[in-house]
């Protein structure tokens, strides 16, 4: 296996571990949300390596298997250096002045969910 969101050669890195797409709908459209990759089909090979999940995430079950808990989803990516995102940025322009933007992922929700609004009332 290797990891749907990074180079080939990852299947070879005996410290990572690999993990299948979840079965329930919305969790996997979360997951898809956060590997954003657009058009990715998921097949029942479509792994997402360790590397995507924080270390509580996981866990090694009696088995000696790398698990990961119930209703994970994957948030560390290169283009957040591997570390957690803060909900909203702020723009302080003085202390009592603050503005509160979106993060690019509320951004996409957003823009989905209108897509989805428009499709059902223009049919």
């Amino acid at each position: 296996f290797s990891c749907c969101c990074s180079v080939q050669g990852d299947r070879f890195n005996k410290m990572l571990s690999f993990h299948c797409f979840p079965k329930d709908p919305e969790l996997r459209a979360q997951w898809l949300m956060k590997i954003r990759r657009h058009g990715f089909i998921v097949t029942t090979s479509s792994r997402v390596c360790s590397r995507h999940f924080e270390t509580g995430d996981i866990f090694v079950s009696s088995s000696g298997k790398r698990c990961l808990q119930p209703k994970v989803v994957p948030s560390l990516f290169h283009w957040n250096n591997f570390s957690k995102k803060t909900e909203h940025l702020e723009i302080c322009k003085s202390e009592s002045e603050r503005v509160l933007l979106p993060n690019v992922e509320q951004v996409y929700n957003i823009r989905k969910l209108l897509r989805c609004f428009s499709a059902n009332i223009l049919s």
